[in-house]
C-alpha cells in the first residue's frame, strides 16, 4: 500500500496518485476512488476531468454530519467545475 501525502484537495490527490502509480509502472487508465459517499460524485468528476475511468467505493457519512458535509461538498464542486472548465487553481 502506498500512500499520496502531499496534496491539498482532491484534484491534486488524483494528479499526485496518478504521477505515483505511474512510477511504480502500474496502469492508470481505470481508478478506484474509495471516499464518503457525499464526496464520491466530486471526486469521480475529477478523475474523468483528467481522463481517467473512475470506479468508486464509498463508506457511509455518519447521520449527524452528512447535513455539513453535504453543504461543504457544494461549494468544493463549484470549485471543482471552475478549476476543470475554466482553469482556474
Amino acid at each position: 500500500v502506498y500512500q499520496e501525502d502531499q496534496a491539498r484537495d482532491t484534484r491534486e490527490n488524483l494528479q499526485f496518485s496518478r504521477a505515483l502509480a505511474q512510477s511504480l509502472g502500474l496502469e492508470t487508465q481505470t481508478v478506484l476512488i474509495l471516499t464518503s459517499d457525499y464526496h464520491q460524485t466530486r471526486a469521480q468528476y475529477l478523475a474523468h476531468a483528467q481522463g481517467q475511468e473512475a470506479v468508486g467505493l464509498s463508506c457511509e457519512t455518519p447521520p449527524a454530519a452528512r447535513l455539513a458535509a453535504s453543504v461543504r461538498e457544494v461549494y468544493a464542486f463549484v470549485k471543482a467545475w471552475a478549476e476543470t472548465r475554466l482553469g482556474s487553481s
